[in-house]
């Protein structure tokens, strides 16, 4: 690969009137990859830990479970999910830079979010739960971390379930 930036532009400049000056597309590619460059970086879900600071299942089908002005960056949830159901965990409506990452019963890492559009800095995952069972909701500060400031809206919502069940216990 290149040594450096000033090689790489050598190599690609051409004379414009006696002066070498990088081309048009390589000026607008290395602007774009400078201004957007974090945005290409690769994410990837948070490690488990933290402190479960309880249940937040919803209670039906379009019902929501909110917890306004409570949650801290490290802390974890429990939803009990039923197998077929769609669940949406949400931050958006202003706060700290949020991630939300959902372990399964196993602990593997099902769903991640880090500033999802339309919500600026804060976090929205939709996941559908592959088996029942208890799924840890993980929220962190951006990077990974934690903090001691309260998040203005956490939010788990169910959205439906396989079939249009809507008592989740009965969807099983």
């Amino acid at each position: 690969m290149w040594e450096s930036s000033e090689f790489y532009l050598t190599i690609v400049s051409r004379p414009f009137l006696g002066v070498k000056r990088p081309s048009i597309f390589v000026s607008a590619f290395l602007f774009l990859a400078f201004i957007f460059g974090q945005d290409f970086e690769a994410h990837a879900q948070c490690a488990y830990g933290g402190t479960n600071y309880g249940d937040v299942t919803p209670a039906g089908v379009g019902s929501t479970f909110v917890l306004a002005n409570y949650v801290w960056g490290g802390d974890q949830y429990s939803l009990s999910a039923v197998a077929g159901c769609s669940y949406t965990i949400s931050t958006c409506g202003g706060g700290w830079d949020s991630q939300i990452t959902v372990f399964n019963p196993s602990l593997a890492a099902v769903a991640y979010n880090d500033d999802f559009l339309g919500c600026g800095f804060q976090s929205q995952v939709t996941f559908t739960a592959a088996v029942t069972g208890v799924y840890t909701i993980q929220v962190n500060l951006y990077n990974c971390t934690w903090n001691l400031t309260n998040l203005p809206y956490f939010g788990v919502t169910l959205n439906s379930c396989a079939g249009g069940c809507n008592n989740p216990a009965a969807c099983n």
